[in-house]
């Protein structure tokens, strides 16, 4: 399933989506904090279920789900809330809910609820069982195929168009306007069998032609009608169109079609079109990897120049919007680059790590097939470098923020804790006392930490030899400062500089 959690609580909603991640087969494609945010994440991704509280702002969860059943978005909805909330959250009922867990939740209460869902979604399939756009989903999915003459009404000799639509970048009215031309299809043309079914995992929709004549015609309608009015615009569709012989095939094509729909996030070309004709005559270019870009943005990451490194991040997706490289390498370049940030992140800067990996990029980058949602996602990751701040930002009692200061300034030399507190003013028992209170952190701890960290980032982005990093921290003694960094980090810095490479 794919699940989509909307929560104003950080640690529940982290929390959340942690435990899914580790204990069941299911995927979180999205994390909201207000019933608003959620909503746009819902009608965009379209998730099997949205697990949600009740109290929230901007938009709470009762009136977000009241909205999600006006626009028809059919989803299973699990309901959160406290125990003060009870009566509140039975008019959720009213909506279609499928479960409702009181907190404080445990991992077993998510696990039994998710099965629940589970089984449902069983018993739905179920109840399509036999039923052509049922029987196509199957076939899609490698089940064997059944008797396609009964099912499809298909006869001997017949010739078949199939095509496959990726809908996840496009608005729910196009999404509609899909399932009305192929129902209005299936009813009025007489001359075609036409099924149908969408792909909610993968976001895509499936249509199946069999006739004696008139698939060329038909295939031109499909373009005409949900692809060409679209061509040149920021958010376009995706339409791949083949067309077979033997029936048996329908397996085989299906395959190919989403191979044809992956043309979709390289840069160049944009045609929202795709067929053999198409795949047989693109001309690509070897692809290069962008090693100074690269480079300079784990060098900037490395010397907190977030900006600098915002800028040749855009600098790296330019770079491959300029040229025609295979969709896999497309891919595979940003997913590498997305790594590699999360890398340094990881060892440099745990909040920027944290929120980056809130996004679930990982994921995400592997499955979107727009070059447009590609790039938008990847953007994420210059917002974090941008937008996020370090942890001495966040800390209010001024004190305790020139006390940070001077470290920035001075780490380079030797610090002690009483010459800072002559240097505030203060006395350092109080200022030992005010510093732990506030950075939840041993002063000396905290220095020890502050210059490891930043030993790093020279170890990373630098050729400095290890001695002249010491000295660059504040470490006069070389083989003390390996002592200390082998304490905190495990390995020596000679070892974590390989690693790093």
């Amino acid at each position: 399933m794919r699940i989509v959690i909307v929560e104003d609580e950080k640690k529940v909603r982290e929390g959340m989506a942690a435990m899914i991640a580790s204990h069941t087969q299911h995927t979180v494609a999205a994390e909201a904090a207000n019933g608003n945010d959620g909503l746009e994440k819902i009608i965009k991704l379209r998730p099997d279920l949205v697990i949600t509280d009740i109290r929230m702002p901007v938009l709470d969860g009762l009136e977000m789900i009241r909205e999600l059943r006006k626009k028809n978005l059919t989803c299973h909805i699990i309901v959160l809330s406290g125990y003060s909330e009870f009566e509140y959250a039975k008019k959720a009922i009213t909506y279609g809910v499928d479960e409702y867990l009181l907190k404080p939740l445990t991992s077993s209460d998510i696990q039994r609820a998710l099965c629940k869902i589970e089984e449902k979604m069983e018993q739905e399939l179920l109840a399509l069982k036999g039923t052509p756009e049922s029987c196509l989903r199957d076939i899609i999915e490698g089940s064997p195929e059944p008797d396609l003459m009964e099912i499809f009404g298909f006869e001997k000799n017949m010739k078949f168009l199939m095509a496959a639509g990726y809908l996840g970048s496009m608005s729910k009215e196009y999404e509609d306007r899909v399932q009305e031309f192929f129902q209005y299809s299936k009813v009025n043309d007489l001359n075609l069998h036409i099924s149908g079914c969408y792909q909610g995992n993968s976001r895509i929709f499936y249509a199946l032609a069999g006739g004696f004549e008139h698939l060329e015609e038909y295939q031109e309608e499909i373009y005409r009608k949900l692809v060409r009015e679209y061509q040149g615009k920021g958010r376009h569709p995706l339409w791949a169109c083949v067309q077979f012989s033997d029936s048996g095939e329908i397996s085989r094509c299906a395959e190919a079609l989403k191979g044809y729909l992956d043309y979709g996030v390289t840069a160049c070309g944009f045609p929202g079109w795709y067929d053999v004709e198409y795949v047989k005559n693109c001309k690509w270019e070897t692809f290069k990897t962008p090693v100074k870009i690269l480079s300079k943005i784990k060098s900037d990451i490395c010397q907190e120049q977030m900006e600098e490194a915002g800028k040749n991040l855009d600098r790296f997706t330019e770079y491959i919007q300029e040229h025609s490289f295979r969709k896999e390498e497309v891919r595979q370049s940003m997913i590498r680059c997305y790594f590699m940030v999360s890398g340094l992140l990881q060892d440099l800067d745990k909040k920027r790590f944290q929120k980056l990996q809130s996004y679930h990029l990982e994921h995400t980058l592997n499955q979107i097939l727009t070059w447009e949602e590609m790039k938008q996602n990847f953007g994420r990751i210059r917002e974090v470098l941008v937008q996020g701040k370090a942890r001495r930002q966040d800390i209010s009692n001024y004190i305790i923020v020139k006390v940070l200061n001077y470290i920035q300034e001075h780490y380079r030399e030797k610090i002690v804790l009483d010459e800072v507190a002559v240097q505030m003013g203060l006395t350092p028992e109080y200022l030992s006392t005010l510093f732990n209170r506030e950075v939840k952190e041993n002063f000396t701890v905290f220095l020890k930490k502050f210059r490891i960290d930043h030993a790093k980032r020279l170890l990373t982005g630098t050729d400095k030899k290890i001695y002249e990093v010491a000295q660059e921290v504040g470490y006069s003694d070389a083989k003390y400062f390996i002592k200390v960094f082998k304490e905190e980090e495990g390995i020596s810095p000679g070892d974590y500089r390989e690693m790093q490479h």
